[in-house]
């Protein structure tokens, strides 16, 4: 009885006939596939880790729905045997148009290969969604563990960028499979040459997938260097500067792949290629002899080191600049005034270049203070050990050092050296402690020199101060009251002393 039933068919036009069979199978698909919808949207949402009424979740939800209705489109239609209808086809047959549908430039569109269109569309939004969603909860999962130092690249541009790569390379493979599906594909160059000597030739289909490779070469370098070598990095405690290094080699190789495998797959002979690159460098190397060396002088700082993304180098005299980003040509120093100076790599290999921070991270400084000959110097000595001791960003070790300088026609010259990390804020670090020790000075009564001139008068009569008519010589510098400075220090410390003495009270 069943059997009779599937051998049933229902004759839709004299030409056109549908098995019972093959409806019932179509329809039982396409109920399958609901249930698989309903299973998969409850379990992706759990996969990808998204809140329910989440953006993430309702984005799912609606791929995964046209998904499911195009899906079962295209099994029924393939159960009905309608695959192969063309409306095109139908509409020259059915009012009779002259159209030759056969020639080329005509395309003829089946509804299978429409229908199959956009379920590579729908298919190419959900590996979008997928692999993005997937990179983000990696790339937030390892947040918490990345090493110190000074972050080359914020989280947000990590994300931001992964993100577009997979976007582009996923709707780059679906335009691929589109232009097969449909045939467009065209020539933009055709080939010119001859049975004896193949020439050149480039369709539309080899444009996108050299950009495909060249997508995946980006997402590959994406993926190894944000989550894979990530963790390497903090096992190792590598430094920044040489994860930088390592990272734009490693990129470089990669890209370098991506290209000789982006010739091979459009069938290209590599040693041709290679030849020509060989006889390309040569006359090229002639004429951009400095191009050549600064960017051999990249390779050569990303290899040896000498020179790392975060080290402070002296570029000028007394003029700091942190390294941003070391290129293949040139290399970006970021001044004190956030200014940012381009540096060709020759210079910086081939030239003297003084790097504050090549080994660690801190550097020596020293101010100079000149003062009067009858300076008490152990006085002196022990207010810039006060000032230098307090200060935040003065290193405890190794010690500060006051050093007994010269001395000139007026002066004592001292200097205090100290140590720090704030390299590139040296300027008003200096200036902050040069403003702490000449408060202090003024309250010892510490004078702070500046070159004076004795003058001697021979003549007698201007020299004697007795005559009303005598010159009435003032000093030059005459004393200044600091005696506020000194009255305001006692006052403070009475008051300190004061709330001691309370809180003693208390605590008995």
């Amino acid at each position: 009885m069943i059997n009779k039933l599937f051998d049933i068919e229902i004759h839709i036009t004299e030409a056109y006939a549908i098995p019972v069979a093959r409806m019932v199978l179509a329809i039982l698909v396409a109920i399958l596939l609901y249930f698989m919808y309903r299973f998969v949207r409850r379990t992706g949402a759990k996969l990808l880790r998204v809140d329910k009424g989440d953006m993430y979740e309702k984005k799912l939800g609606i791929i995964l729905k046209y998904f499911w209705i195009f899906s079962s489109l295209f099994i029924i239609v393939y159960g009905l045997e309608l695959h192969e209808f063309s409306i095109l086809s139908w509409a020259v047959t059915e009012f009779d148009l002259t159209w030759d549908i056969t020639k080329e430039g005509f395309r003829v569109f089946k509804v299978g290969s429409i229908i199959l269109g956009l379920i590579i569309i729908q298919m190419a939004r959900l590996l979008d969604l997928l692999l993005t969603r997937l990179l983000e909860n990696n790339i937030k999962a390892r947040k918490k563990n990345r090493i110190g130092g000074r972050r080359q690249i914020t989280e947000e541009e990590v994300k931001r960028k992964t993100n577009l790569t997979i976007q582009y390379t996923v709707y780059g493979v679906a335009i691929m499979l589109l232009l097969n599906i449909f045939n467009l594909d065209t020539t933009i160059i055709p080939d010119s040459g001859t049975e004896d000597k193949p020439g050149f030739s480039l369709n539309l289909s080899d444009l996108v997938q050299i950009m495909v490779i060249i997508l995946l070469a980006r997402l590959v370098i994406s993926v190894l260097i944000n989550i894979f070598l990530r963790g390497v990095y903090r096992n190792k405690a590598v430094d920044p500067g040489r994860q930088y290094s390592f990272n734009q080699l490693l990129s470089y190789f990669i890209y370098i792949v991506a290209v000789l495998f982006a010739f091979r797959s459009l069938g290209y002979n590599m040693t041709i290629i290679f030849g020509g690159f060989a006889a390309l460098l040569v006359g090229i190397g002639i004429g951009l002899q400095q191009t050549f060396n600064d960017f051999f002088s990249g390779i050569i700082l990303l290899f040896e080191r000498s020179v790392e993304v975060g080290n402070i180098l002296e570029v000028e005299d007394e003029e700091y600049g942190e390294v941003e980003k070391i290129g293949l040509r040139t290399s970006i120093l970021r001044d004190r005034d956030n200014i940012m100076k381009i540096i060709p790599n020759s210079v910086i290999v081939n030239g003297t270049i003084t790097n504050l921070s090549h080994m660690d991270n801190k550097s020596r400084f020293h101010i100079e203070l000149g003062v009067a000959y009858d300076t008490d110097l152990k006085l002196l000595e022990k207010l810039m050990f006060e000032v230098v001791s307090q200060h935040e960003d003065v290193l405890p070790y190794p010690q500060p050092q006051v050093l007994f300088n010269s001395i000139s026609a007026s002066t004592f010259n001292i200097r205090l050296y100290f140590w720090t990390t704030r390299i590139m804020s040296i300027r008003s670090m200096k200036s902050e402690i040069r403003w702490e020790l000449i408060n202090l000075c003024r309250i010892n009564d510490i004078e702070v020199a500046y070159e004076q001139f004795d003058i001697r008068f021979r003549n007698k009569i201007m020299a004697d101060t007795n005559d009303q008519k005598g010159i009435q010589i003032t000093p030059i510098s005459p004393d200044r009251d600091f005696s506020h400075l000194k009255q305001e220090t006692e006052d403070k410390n009475e008051e300190e002393n004061e709330d001691e003495k309370e809180n003693d009270d208390q605590r008995v």
